[in-house]
């Protein structure tokens, strides 16, 4: 019996209380979460209004491809969600429909086999041109880590890495391509090349891994019938930690409000001190909070660690919620719109078109058409150089949204937040260092488990997913231990 304290209530922390709170209780008869604020979700964090609109400050959906995307579903469906989900579907224009900013207009990425034979812009020439040609092409660039940006323009040209690679790492990570590690952003495509000389190659003749678990539940075989791309709930994705906080917090003791001060390693527990004066001895540690953060927190004999904890900053992005009245725009539908990082004269991210995926989500007094600007990442220090005002953000916000969809009006309502240290950047040699912090735990015994997502993925999917296998991971390896 013992005492398990996970630092962090965010996804990742909810998710390793889930987990840890529905199995035995032989090895841990005591789990604590230990959050700095004074609420649980993280990131994850849906806002809504006395209109009945509902802002998302932080990821707005889940995709259901992949393990880790099922795994999600089959969470879901255990805790009681299921009723307040929103699917879309793969047929959704918000699907269907992605585009891209580029020299002052908007242009449709390829999403079927008819554009992906055209010559649309802003490429010369047909997106299967590339596609076809990369089995043939020689590498000598894959063995060691390099940047996405140089992967993509080796594997399918300038054209392709710039108007592609380059505005997808700017939405995903709101990140630069040209720093970005191939090899831990993109780990399927870097060992697909790395293995059999190409992506296609790859993919076809890579070997397939048995799944370490069996997602085939009801509503992962509901969302494989109706085809789901993705999925929101009626309470935006705050209603997904809301519900998993609801579902754990008889078995676990949750202490908001309580910042960590130290953690210090001594005779195999780790003691957490947190709250001033408060201090609990823990058998294990999972946590969850970003890796510069556990190194400050982390005792000075473990200098080595806390060093190799320095494994890459997160960036800090601005966004701004802006409603403008829906007849002052020209048609658009779709999901949304990226900006790549050569476009001039342009300031933000991109824009994601709220109304068109989520109407649910919209203020229930007035129909409105309801925007995000993401703004900042790599490029936050640039874009705002004496710090982040509402003012600031608003005048970007309107005019990004005026000069790219056309619109000559100003906007109902706006709302700007500024999210801190908010996407951890994979740089290149991001890998690499994982394996020394990896290496430096199992070596020294440490009862420390690192989740969340400055490791291993940055996604909604990927926090809980790991979450899933490391605590399993644990519970097997003291179950044999005791044997």
């Amino acid at each position: 019996m013992g005492t398990a304290v996970i630092l962090g209530g965010g996804i990742s922390g909810l998710a390793t209380s889930y987990y840890m709170s529905r199995a035995s209780r032989k090895l841990f008869d005591k789990i604590i979460l230990i959050e700095s604020s004074d609420r649980v979700g993280g990131w994850m964090n849906s806002q809504r209004y006395d209109n009945g609109a509902v802002y998302e400050f932080g990821p707005r959906s889940v995709r259901t491809a992949g393990e880790a995307g099922k795994n999600t579903l089959q969470l879901v469906e255990e805790i009681g969600l299921e009723s307040d989900l929103i699917p879309i579907g793969r047929s959704h224009p918000a699907t269907r429909n992605r585009f891209i900013y580029v020299k002052g207009q908007l242009c449709k990425l390829p999403s079927g086999i008819g554009s992906l034979i055209k010559t649309i812009p802003p490429f010369s020439k047909p997106f299967a041109l590339s596609l076809l040609q990369e089995p043939f092409k020689s590498s000598q660039l894959v063995g060691d880590d390099i940047s996405i940006h140089d992967f993509f323009v080796d594997r399918f040209g300038q054209e392709i890495a710039e108007y592609a690679a380059n505005p997808f790492c700017r939405g995903v990570f709101a990140g630069s391509s040209k720093h970005l590690s191939v090899k831990s952003c993109f780990p399927n495509v870097y060992n697909a090349v790395k293995t059999h000389g190409s992506i296609a190659k790859g993919l076809l003749l890579g070997e397939r891994k048995k799944p370490p678990y069996k997602l085939d539940g009801r509503l992962v075989k509901r969302a494989v019938t109706e085809k789901w791309a993705s999925w929101s709930t009626v309470n935006g994705l705050g209603g997904l930690s809301d519900t998993l906080h609801d579902k754990v917090k008889d078995h676990v003791q949750f202490h908001l409000n309580s910042p960590c001060q130290r953690i210090v390693h001594q005779d195999d527990k780790f003691t957490v001190h947190f709250n001033d004066k408060r201090q609990v001895v823990a058998d294990h540690v999972f946590s969850t909070i970003s890796a510069e953060d556990l190194a400050v927190l982390l005792d000075s004999k473990e200098d080595k660690l806390k060093l190799s904890l320095e494994i890459g900053p997160s960036v800090d992005v601005a966004i701004a919620h802006i409603e403008f009245d829906p007849k002052d725009l020209l048609s658009i539908n779709g999901f949304g719109h990226l900006v790549p990082s050569t476009e001039p004269g342009c300031s933000n991210l991109g824009v994601i078109y709220d109304s068109l995926t989520y109407p649910q989500l919209d203020r229930k007094d007035r129909k409105v058409m309801k925007f995000t600007v993401m703004m900042g990442g790599w490029w936050f220090q640039e874009i705002f150089p004496s710090g982040a005002s509402s003012k600031h953000i608003e005048d970007i916000a309107i005019t990004s949204i005026q000069n790219q969809l056309n619109v000559k009006t100003g906007p109902i309502c706006i709302k700007t937040k500024v999210l801190e240290k908010c996407i951890p950047q994979y740089l290149i040699g991001h890998s690499e260092r994982l394996e020394q912090i990896e290496d430096y735990i199992y070596d020294n015994n440490l009862p420390l488990s690192l989740l969340g997502s400055s490791y291993h993925g940055v996604s909604v999917n990927d926090c809980i997913y790991n979450a899933r296998k490391e605590v399993d991971r644990i519970l097997g390896h003291h179950s044999q231990r005791s044997r």
